[in-house]
């Protein structure tokens, strides 16, 4: 016994000192690679948003992993409050503030090096924020980004985020900002772990069926959003957008709306199950159908809705909508789909005259 209790301690200490490593070498490989402190305790929320009495904005210089905001707290170059050139700001989520592109690569970056290419004068400005749906960046926009004069908008909205428990609205005004709360200590090495056993299939289909059950927990079947689109939620989306696309035109500026693009096609093929099934654990009163079904009929509503208002549309779903290559999951491009994407807002906006002032 004494024996095999040395043994246990040795081992005990080879393993800490192997956790302590692992630790040491996640920390280190987050300073060389990603620019963070060894000794700091990243979070999301806390190092890239400032909470305001209306939403959120970019934190100003904000860095968290391989994204760093400019001193006005969005994502890209240094830049002043009054353009010098003719300014593009585009709005969106994270779809637009990038996700799985490499640092960089997100479509607004990889647009100013092809408008740059293009000769075309004009300065993009990447003012999404992950997470805001259309009510959201309407506050936004009123409160924050309108200040910096954009002469267009392009609006890049996240039609999925309509199939939600709950339609998307305006937050109240606060009495004063929400307070964020300290971020716990955390170990990088564990993180890196679990976002790995994240990605395990069987993991996946485990979550999603264990989220979205906990989800619809005493709902009916009436509950849940089918292939046929929701009218109160496409009204919902389409009412909305307009009336962003409206401010943006009450501040001076022209509204250029995008389609949303999303991986899969509608219907969904087979081999598309279990890719719409895990994205449910956001959706889960949607069947694997009903949310490429929605991204049609979503298209279709802002297609409509830029005839009747004369507000000029990029058809990005049309173009990219069930080439499952460009994405990383379904509604986020990967770096050749953001570079395509990028590619087909400069041939657009180069070809309209939009960029010499042809529309201001």
């Amino acid at each position: 016994m004494p024996g095999l209790a040395k043994r246990g301690a040795r081992w005990l200490a080879v393993l800490g000192v192997a956790l302590l490593s692992a630790e040491a070498a996640s920390r280190f490989d987050d300073a060389v690679f990603a620019d963070v402190p060894v000794f700091s305790n990243p979070d999301r929320e806390a190092d890239l948003t400032v909470p305001e009495i209306w939403g959120a904005r970019g934190k100003p210089r904000g860095h968290f992993r391989k994204w760093t905001l400019n001193s006005f707290g969005f994502l890209g170059p240094e830049m002043t409050q009054s353009p010098t050139r003719r300014r593009a700001m585009i709005l969106g989520a994270s779809e637009t503030f990038g996700l799985f592109e490499s640092a960089g690569n997100d479509y607004p970056a990889q647009l100013q090096r092809e408008l740059d290419r293009r000769n075309a004068g004009v300065e993009i400005v990447n003012a999404a924020l992950p997470g805001m749906a259309l009510p959201s960046i309407s506050a936004y926009w009123e409160e924050w980004a309108s200040q910096f004069r954009p002469d267009l908008v392009l609006i890049y909205p996240s039609s999925h985020f309509y199939l939600s428990d709950e339609v998307p609205k305006r937050q109240p005004l606060l009495a004063a900002p929400r307070q964020l709360t300290a971020p716990r200590l955390q170990s990088r090495f564990a993180e890196r772990i679990k976002d790995t056993i994240k990605q395990l299939p069987a993991l996946r289909a485990l979550r999603s069926w264990f989220v979205v059950s906990q989800a619809l927990a005493g709902h009916g079947p009436g509950y849940l959003f089918t292939a046929d689109p929701p009218p109160d939620r496409l009204a919902a989306f389409e009412r909305d957008l307009e009336a962003l696309a409206g401010a943006v035109v009450e501040r001076g500026a022209v509204p250029i709306l995008i389609t949303h693009a999303f991986q899969t096609p509608s219907p969904p093929a087979q081999s598309d199950m279990a890719t719409l099934e895990y994205f449910r654990i956001f959706l889960p009163r949607a069947l694997p159908a009903a949310i490429p079904a929605f991204e049609a009929a979503a298209r279709k509503a802002v297609l409509a809705l830029g005839q009747r208002r004369g507000w000029r549309v990029i058809d990005a779903a049309g173009s990219f909508s069930g080439h499952r290559e460009l994405f990383a999951d379904p509604v986020h491009f990967n770096d050749e789909g953001s570079r395509r994407m990028a590619a087909l807002i400069g041939e657009q906006l180069t070809a309209g005259s939009i960029t010499s002032g042809g529309q201001r």
